[in-house]
């Protein structure tokens, strides 16, 4: 059977209706081909009818069965026609019905799937901003963390500069008290020095004011000598050879004189070794390597040993206070111990208490 809605829309000149009893007769269009040629149906167009057709099957077998009474009927009355322009109408109506349908389940698929989507992006949203939030959470942990460990940090530092800067003032502290001590030490020292000195300088006054008098007590005068720490053996090479620089010469005569002679007897059984000065010199021969020292002062032990080497008589005369000087009154004779043997010569010398050795020069 041929589709009826070919013959609508194509007219029976299509090749479907080759060889049917039709294309003799002349075309004869029906309302049905009226009203969906108008503008009522020109919404719809061929396709759209074909897909209500393909996808409704129930609705054009009473269309066909109604169509081919049509076709065989050529000289139908109007209310046959009246009924089929009915009957397409409820076609048309239906379809529309269900397109509406299909179109109102189609948008409400669409907001499904749009409030679905919708929900989904709104649910990624949050979980961004969630994990935005956390993460900025996380940083502000890390930067509260970072924070507090530098102000511990800086607590710690602070409490080493502080502990540096009182070990720093307490250091000061001390120094400006040992520099206090040590000025004020160096005070009372140059105080004493002073007052020594002022000490030493009247007593040097009255020490020479005594010199004088004892020298003009026995008429003799001092001749200067080098106060370089070998005074004594210059004033007593000056008054043996006229000349004060052979006194390392008879250093070196005494010293070896006092290393033979460490048991020579100085009257009532006492040896010369006796008179050394142990709190200064542990033996004999320390003393006398001392002794052989330039610049070494001579005591009364190497004057003994003059005396008794050169058999000479030796004259001192000393600055010492009469206080001091007891029965001696400032003036000591040295002898040689050789009885038998006559004094050669008497030298004189001058002794400025524990401080030089002058030679003197008695007057006419």
């Amino acid at each position: 059977m041929s589709d009826p809605f070919h013959m609508l829309f194509n007219g029976f000149d299509s090749p479907m209706f080759s060889g049917s009893p039709y294309i003799r007769q002349p075309f004869r269009p029906g309302p049905m081909f009226m009203n969906m040629r108008g503008s009522n149906f020109d919404d719809f167009g061929t396709s759209s009818v074909h897909q209500f057709l393909a996808q409704n099957r129930s609705l054009p077998r009473s269309y066909y069965s109604t169509r081919r009474q049509f076709d065989d009927d050529d000289d139908s009355s109007e209310e046959e026609e009246e009924s089929w322009a009915q009957r397409e109408a409820a076609i048309k109506q239906e379809y529309k019905r269900r397109q509406a349908l299909q179109q109102q389940k189609e948008e409400q698929e669409r907001r499904r799937r749009y409030i679905e989507l919708e929900s989904k992006r709104q649910q990624i949203i949050e979980e961004q901003k969630q994990a935005q939030r956390e993460a900025y959470r996380q940083r502000l942990l890390q930067q509260a963390a970072i924070r507090e460990r530098e102000e511990v940090a800086f607590k710690q530092q602070e409490i080493e500069r502080q502990r540096l800067r009182q070990q720093e003032l307490e250091q000061q502290r001390i120094r400006i008290e040992k520099q206090r001590e040590a000025e004020l030490q160096q005070s009372l020292e140059q105080q004493d020095a002073i007052e020594e000195s002022d000490q030493e300088s009247q007593q040097l006054i009255e020490e020479q004011q005594i010199m004088k008098d004892r020298l003009a007590l026995y008429n003799m005068k001092e001749r200067p000598v080098v106060g370089d720490g070998n005074c004594q053996f210059s004033a007593v090479a000056d008054q043996l050879f006229n000349a004060t620089k052979f006194h390392a010469l008879l250093r070196q005569k005494v010293c070896d004189w006092l290393r033979s002679n460490k048991n020579f007897e100085i009257g009532d059984g006492a040896k010369l070794s006796d008179f050394l000065d142990t709190d200064s010199f542990s033996s004999w021969n320390k003393y006398v390597d001392y002794m052989s020292t330039s610049g070494s002062w001579g005591d009364h032990i190497t004057l003994v040993a003059i005396s008794n080497m050169f058999g000479i008589s030796i004259m001192i005369v000393s600055s010492i206070d009469e206080k001091k000087a007891g029965k001696a009154g400032g003036v000591v004779f040295i002898e040689p111990e050789n009885k038998e043997v006559p004094v050669k010569k008497m030298i004189y010398l001058s002794h400025w208490h524990e401080r030089h050795y002058g030679s003197l020069i008695v007057q006419d």
